[in-house]
């Protein structure tokens, strides 16, 4: 615990994907055990980073047997797939051992861990095969090349030809691109998309969003998923793109905490006191993410991240991010205080 402890403590930053993988590796850490059941859902494919570290936290043992050892592996095998490898913000990962993510060999007995990766790119197939290669032979995964939406509809997109394989092309369908060499990709509900698979009973160990300004409105089509218990945690990106423009994140915070789940933004100041994270959940004010509120003033709306955590189903990583946390508010942002709790305690707890 204290591992994980300082390793949060070093992400001091409100960038979205290049160092969220700190804290897929505490909740690896505290819960090293996954069953046949749990499944894993990555919204948002690109290249298949994201679900890469799924299994190198999981299923570390499995993927040293079957060679792969670090990031660097799987950009090989990318390249050998026709798509362009990692972006600059995955290099300083790329030849870190997988094996220093489970030391202690916890999830050795692990059953190979059951992914689907959904993204609308006409070139996923690509991305699978390059993760099929990188995964051992009969690996659990599905590349689903359908988007999610806030309804059921279909999106005509230009589709990328050769070996150009830029990032996820989420584009809001009220806005289609309709030039030539195009394609018809269909959009469900996360909801719908999880009654289509037969997983609406299936425990949700993760679920990454992270489609390019319309994360909003693949929450605005989760509220079954939401309502069943069956989800753990969720992280999606924050910023000013698509329908972040007119949507409010405290909407989103209250409406998960009504489901029981806590979340926190990783934080940019690293003079402030307490720990790599901010907790937004019950510190947030009605306000804050408006014109002149404090993410405006500083500027995290750009490209961030929130991840939202079940107390109910996995109490000890909650207990991590509340300790490793700073509260939301005017005393943190303003004087550098955290809240204090009814026996004059500092707490990352506003609500206290």
């Amino acid at each position: 615990l204290g591992t994980i402890f300082a390793a949060l403590h070093t992400m001091r930053t409100f960038e979205c994907g290049c160092k969220g993988d700190r804290f897929v590796k505490a909740y690896a850490r505290l819960y090293p055990k996954i069953t046949a059941n749990d499944v894993f859902i990555d919204v948002g494919l690109n290249k298949g980073y994201h679900t890469l570290e799924f299994y190198a936290n999981w299923n570390t043992a499995l993927l040293a047997k079957h060679g792969t050892t670090t990031l660097a592996n799987h950009s090989k095998n990318l390249r050998a797939a026709g798509v362009p490898p990692q972006s600059a913000c995955r290099e300083h990962l790329s030849n870190e051992p997988f094996e220093a993510r489970d030391p202690g060999k916890l999830g050795e007995s692990n059953p190979p861990l059951r992914c689907y990766g959904f993204d609308v790119n006409p070139n996923v197939a690509n991305v699978e095969n390059a993760l099929r290669a990188s995964l051992p032979p009969g690996t659990p995964f599905t590349a689903v090349n359908k988007g999610v939406y806030n309804s059921s509809t279909s999106i005509t997109i230009t589709a990328p030809g050769g070996r150009d394989m830029p990032g996820s092309f989420h584009i809001d369908p009220a806005n289609p691109t309709t030039t030539a060499n195009t394609v018809e990709i269909p959009l469900h509900t996360i909801d719908r998309h999880l009654e289509l698979l037969n997983l609406t009973d299936s425990p949700i160990a993760f679920l990454k969003i992270d489609i390019e300004g319309l994360d909003p409105l693949a929450l605005d089509g989760a509220s079954t998923l939401l309502a069943s218990k069956n989800l753990k945690f969720l992280t999606f990106e924050y910023h000013i793109l698509g329908h972040w423009h007119t949507r409010n994140l405290t909407f989103f915070i209250n409406t998960l905490h009504e489901h029981g789940f806590v979340c926190y933004m990783p934080h940019l100041n690293a003079h402030e006191p307490g720990g790599a994270l901010v907790r937004l959940t019950g510190c947030v004010r009605k306000n804050w993410d408006g014109p002149g509120g404090i993410l405006t003033s500083f500027r995290v709306k750009n490209w961030s991240e929130v991840m939202c955590v079940s107390p109910e189903r996995l109490p000890k990583l909650a207990e991590l991010f509340d300790r490793v946390a700073v509260a939301a508010g005017e005393g943190w942002f303003g004087d550098g205080r955290l809240c204090l709790d009814k026996d004059g305690r500092e707490t990352s707890h506003c609500e206290n």
